[in-house]
């Protein structure tokens, strides 16, 4: 046997425990003017804080969590999937207080994703497709249009969950918060990942939400 032989990663084929899968990020934030954009990072995690406190999230239990910048991820048990996604509706409401009395304003993207993941830390498909979402560029562009529609600070947040997230939720009472009714289905392919999505953006509802969305595939189609 060589030096370097390859490990088999998991002998005996267990499937890892499933996780609920959060990432934020600020939206433009390379925008801010320089000497507001050290305060970022410092306002967003004290904000997350308060929301993860608000929906009874242990931070200290997260399974992984992780500073991306301008952004935080996690990883949370996946029987803790509905408070995750009612976590983005919390912050909704704080960052819209937030900005009305400070700079710089922040407006988020959050994705939500669950699906197995290992405790050791690395790149895995479940991680890698919950930062497809968050980063894909039909889910940025419409947090973008939703911005734009809610000029003077009224969009706070854009999220946008998987198909197996919404399936999963809407299963059953899973959430306090979050609402079928309030998403839109959202068509994302970034690099090699394709599926379908759900989008919520507090203030729009879903028939509005399906319009930006219907506009937007119109105008970015081919001639």
């Amino acid at each position: 046997m060589g030096l370097w032989r390859i490990p088999r990663r998991n002998p005996d084929n267990a499937v890892p425990d499933f996780r609920s899968l959060l990432q934020i990020d600020v939206i433009e934030s390379a925008q801010t003017a320089p000497h507001l954009l050290s305060q970022i990072p410092e306002r967003l995690d004290r904000l997350v804080r308060i929301g993860l406190a608000d929906v009874d999230l242990d931070r200290e239990s997260a399974v992984g969590h992780q500073y991306t910048g301008d952004g935080q991820s996690f990883a949370f048990s996946s029987r803790q999937l509905g408070q995750v996604v009612d976590l983005a509706y919390v912050l909704a409401e704080l960052v819209f207080d937030y900005n009305k009395w400070y700079k710089p304003e922040l407006r988020l993207r959050i994705a939500v994703e669950v699906g197995p993941l290992p405790a050791k830390p690395g790149l895995y498909p479940s991680n890698i497709s919950c930062n497809r979402l968050l980063e894909s560029p039909q889910f940025k562009k419409l947090a973008l249009r939703c911005a734009k529609e809610r000029l003077g600070s009224s969009m706070s947040i854009a999220l946008i969950i998987s198909n197996t997230t919404h399936r999963t939720i809407f299963s059953g009472n899973h959430t306090k918060l979050a609402k079928r009714r309030d998403f839109a289905q959202l068509a994302v392919a970034f690099k090699e990942f394709e599926d379908t999505s759900w989008v919520s953006v507090p203030g729009f509802d879903a028939y509005s939400l399906g319009k930006l969305i219907a506009e937007g595939a119109a105008y970015d189609a081919p001639p």
